[in-house]
């Protein structure tokens, strides 16, 4: 079979009436065929066990295909739970914590994986990826139904710039390492360091607010009425911001499209409680 990214792959356990189209020659493919993008030098046969979730998204039976390295209380790693989750992809949850032995991060094992020491990784057929935006594109490239970016290319850059600012100016000041280095290296007790996390949780919040209250495209989510990567980041870190008692009152938008996101089973799901390592 073809091994390029536009594909026909047998399903042997397609759901009755499941029709689809080959969008190699436009004909209806019928039951046991199913097209999907996959990626690129993925060959697969009818003893495979690709199959598929209501039509949108393909995954193995086998759940060693892909494995997500996660730490429960990670941020990042809980964007890529949320990711994987609304697409219906089939993962297996290997924890990684990050605090017991000096980190498991930190084990040769691990650093294997990702020479950096942070979670998440995502074990792929093709190898492991890194960074949690990273994967979440990739998942989108692989995987484009359901989308979690617009179709047009301003609202995916919106969609984008939510996300980054996020994960790149809200979360880089707040994390483990950091919060560590305070109390350790400098020397800051515990009210210090509940007090810089606030500071920077209010602080980008408080732009998150008014990027999501100034723009008609807001809508029940970040972008619209339907979850997108803006979601995937701003879930996690409300969750953490609550986590430490950080006052959310100023934000009413912000605490809405949290509410509607928790409504649904993916983000429930992808939640630090109900991870296997949580504790």
């Amino acid at each position: 079979m073809s091994t390029n990214n536009t594909l026909i792959a047998v399903s042997n356990d397609a759901p009755a009436g499941f029709g689809l189209i080959d969008h190699t020659s436009g004909q209806a493919a019928g039951k046991l065929m199913a097209y999907r993008s996959f990626p690129a030098g993925l060959s697969v046969s009818a003893s495979d066990n690709i199959s598929w979730n209501l039509g949108r998204s393909w995954s193995r039976k086998d759940k060693r295909f892909m494995k997500l390295y996660s730490y429960f209380r990670s941020s990042a790693a809980y964007r890529v739970r949320i990711a994987l989750n609304l697409k219906g992809l089939d993962y297996e949850i290997v924890p990684v914590h990050l605090v017991r032995g000096g980190g498991e991060n930190n084990s040769p094992d691990y650093l294997e994986i990702n020479p950096l020491a942070l979670v998440p990784a995502l074990q792929t057929q093709e190898g492991p990826l890194i960074q949690s935006l990273a994967i979440l594109e990739y998942l989108e490239e692989v995987c484009p139904s359901p989308a979690l970016l617009p179709q047009d290319p301003v609202g995916r850059a919106r969609v984008r710039a939510i996300a980054q600012t996020i994960a790149s100016e809200i979360h880089p000041l707040n994390n483990l390492r950091v919060l560590d280095y305070l109390a350790g290296k400098m020397g800051a007790d515990e009210s210090v360091k509940l007090a810089w996390y606030s500071y920077w949780i209010h602080d980008g919040l408080s732009g998150i607010e008014k990027l999501l209250s100034g723009s008609p495209a807001t809508g029940n989510f970040c972008h619209g009425d339907a979850p997108s990567f803006a979601d995937c980041c701003l879930v996690p870190q409300v969750y953490n911001a609550r986590r430490f008692d950080c006052p959310l009152d100023a934000f009413p938008l912000i605490r809405s499209i949290v509410g509607q996101c928790e409504t649904l089973p993916a983000f429930r799901r992808a939640a630090p409680e109900n991870q296997p390592d949580a504790e």
